[in-house]
């Protein structure tokens, strides 16, 4: 089943919900080209492994809307079966990057063999300049430990939430060897206070077989930060895993509210948008942030403690006809993140359809309704535009943000689908 839709990049782990954040800016984009690539896994834990696979956004993805299944092609651009063996230490593969253009992510899918999970990393990727080559770190501390794991300060915990540290050996779990610690109040469930807990008890329960911390010369101490996990080299372990068991809260709900669809601009003015937030459950800080339709952020406002129906004011300059993507995201103390994205589009005041009924639509309103014959106003250069008859009108339909190949006027293929009304 995978991790579910809005979840994907967090791989469906709640102490990773930041990552599932998702604009046209939150992230770093390794800049690659179509054609060759190599990508390198480095492994914390060695699987039986079934198969690798590589999956790319669509051409048409959305880039301010959380990644869900339909943000992918359906098939992997490569695919590497490995028949059931233990990956090593590192491992590349070499595959053909698919044509694509702009900003675009890949999903990079580990199965496993020797248990029912699979691993999910997402990579942010811009085609508009050459390749880069992946890799890692993967540093051995001394001979007789071995480096097998992490026990990281991830987030705050609650009293009565629970933090486990599981073992592995080349057979399978070993529930001997896991060390639970229980949260008994707020202070203790800061994240780098039971990081060190949890490494002194594995420390005093493991029977010399695995020890946390950072070494110190010839001993290995917990640390109130990140601390490594170790085996001893004859202990036959060889991964483990920090699991997070969190008290049910109260759920955050969030929405937006009062801003259409479309609104009426004279072209180069300032736009006031004023945004109702409504926030139920646990109350959540708000950052709303608006973007143009080529993914520039054209304003941004925030507020804490939004609780209820509320409304934070964004200022918008220089305005333009056309399209932009309002999103919203909502964190409540918990760690949960909401994210919702409402697009709408700017119209000049001076376009009046009812007083000029040479078209019906101003691009790309409507845009899923487009048929032959249907007439459209080109926003960016005042012209109207005709969908062409059957079979080009179907390209009438194809555009997005990052492909706009088709738009009439704009597009470098504009001419297939379009006929200019003179």
């Amino acid at each position: 089943m995978g991790p579910a839709d809005g979840q994907i990049a967090s791989a469906g782990h709640a102490q990773f919900n930041e990552l599932n954040v998702q604009t046209s800016s939150r992230w770093y984009k390794n800049p690659v080209k179509a054609g060759p690539v190599a990508l390198t896994w480095t492994f914390t834990a060695k699987h039986k492994t079934a198969q690798f696979r590589y999956f790319i956004t669509r051409e048409d993805w959305n880039p301010n809307q959380p990644l869900t299944r339909m943000s992918f092609d359906l098939n992997p651009f490569c695919s590497a079966p490995y028949g059931g063996q233990i990956v090593p230490e590192t491992l590349t593969h070499n595959c053909t990057l698919p044509a694509r253009t702009g900003y675009q992510v890949i999903l990079a899918v580990w199965d496993v063999s020797d248990t029912g999970n699979a691993f999910y990393n997402v990579i942010d990727v811009d085609f508009g300049s050459g390749a880069t080559s992946p890799g890692g770190d993967n540093t051995v501390p001394a001979a007789q430990w071995t480096s097998i794991g992490q026990i990281s300060p991830t987030l705050n915990l609650k009293a009565g939430d629970k933090v486990t540290l599981r073992v592995f050996d080349s057979n399978g779990e070993r529930s001997d060897l896991a060390q639970t610690l229980l949260i008994n109040s707020d202070s203790e469930g800061n994240s780098k206070t039971w990081s060190y807990n949890l490494a002194v008890k594995v420390n005093n329960s493991s029977n010399g077989l695995i020890r946390a911390g950072q070494i110190n010369g010839d001993k290995i101490e917990p640390v109130y930060d990140t601390n490594n996990v170790y085996a001893a080299a004859n202990s036959q372990i060889v991964r483990t895993e920090v699991q997070i068991e969190q008290k049910q809260q109260v759920a955050s709900t969030l929405s937006i509210e009062g801003v259409a669809s479309s609104i009426s601009i004279t072209p180069g003015q300032t736009l006031p948008l004023s945004v109702g937030v409504n926030v139920g459950g646990q109350p959540m800080d708000i950052e709303a942030t608006v973007f143009s339709h080529d993914g520039n952020q054209q304003a941004y406002s925030s507020k804490k403690g939004v609780s209820g129906l509320q409304t934070l004011n964004l200022q918008l300059t220089n305005v333009q006809t056309g399209q932009y993507n309002l999103v919203v995201v909502g964190k409540n103390a918990q760690g949960d993140i909401i994210q919702k994205t409402q697009t709408f589009v700017t119209t000049s005041s001076a376009d009046n359809r009812d007083n000029n009924p040479a078209y019906s639509a101003v691009f790309p309103e409507g845009i899923a309704s487009y048929a032959a014959g249907t007439r459209v106003l080109q926003p960016a250069d005042g012209k109207v535009y005709q969908c062409k008859p059957w079979p080009y009108s179907g390209y009438c339909k194809q555009w997005s943000s990052n492909a706009r190949g088709f738009e009439p006027g704009v597009g470098d293929s504009w001419e297939m689908a379009w006929i200019k009304v003179e």
